[in-house]
């Protein structure tokens, strides 16, 4: 009540300007609390894209590490064909040879027995 006295003492003009010195405050103090708030946004926006980053950082390189890790693996696996593959080439043209020299041998040696008698 007695700001509402006090109000009625002052002249319109004092009333307005007493009323923009309080509206102007209070803009100035919500500009303040949007501007503390906008930083707290802001640091918040900074740490999820810190943490998306290093997220994205983290699965990139375990995709990376399994991508290796599996081309390895199929390395491996064609490694041991192709030494499956030569020893069987081997095996199998050591068994030629030998078939090879056998039917020469019979040819030469045959042919001999051929020519003697």
């Amino acid at each position: 009540m007695r700001n509402a006295q006090r109000d009625h003492a002052l002249s319109p003009l004092d009333q307005i300007r007493q009323a923009e010195a309080e509206v102007t405050a209070r803009l100035a103090g919500a500009r303040e609390a949007a501007a503390q708030h906008l930083a707290r946004i802001r640091n918040e926006n900074q740490r999820i894209i810190a943490e998306a980053e290093e997220t994205g950082r983290r699965e990139g390189e375990a995709a990376y590490q399994d991508a290796i890790a599996a081309a390895e693996e199929e390395a491996r696996l064609i490694r041991a064909a192709g030494q499956q593959q030569a020893v069987e080439l081997k095996t199998l043209g050591a068994e030629r040879m030998t078939a090879a020299v056998e039917a020469i041998l019979d040819r030469v040696l045959g042919g001999l027995d051929k020519n003697e008698c």
